[in-house]
């Protein structure tokens, strides 16, 4: 499945993290609450989100911010690993660190 950036981004041009679960759900994902209490966590110009599909068991992290707050703290982490155990180390890793804030435009294109 093909993602489109501007899926994930709502009317005002921002992220929309439930554009994002929707996504995942039709991928097969659900929360990851069999690894994580808390999998879907917003920040005030971020998000951490959880993501596990047990068919294939793969776990998804897929966590950003914008850095509209704190420019510092701009950037993202997209990770994922197939047949996930504890301890595993992804199998893709994608880390993009900004000290100053970066356009949603963008953050969607890393996702998608």
């Amino acid at each position: 499945m093909q993602v489109k950036p501007s899926l994930l981004l709502n009317e005002e041009g921002r992220l929309s993290p439930h554009a994002i679960m929707a996504i995942m759900e039709k991928l097969g994902f659900q929360e990851a609450k069999n690894f994580t209490e808390h999998p879907i966590v917003p920040g005030s110009d971020g998000m951490d989100m959880y993501f596990w599909r047990e068919s294939d068991r793969t776990l998804v992290q897929i966590s950003y911010c914008t850095g509209e707050i704190n420019p510092n703290n701009a950037g993202w982490y997209l990770r994922f690993k197939r047949n996930f155990k504890p301890g595993d180390n992804p199998e893709y890793n994608d880390t993009q660190n900004f000290d100053h804030e970066i356009p949603a435009q963008k953050i969607a294109e890393a996702i998608a």
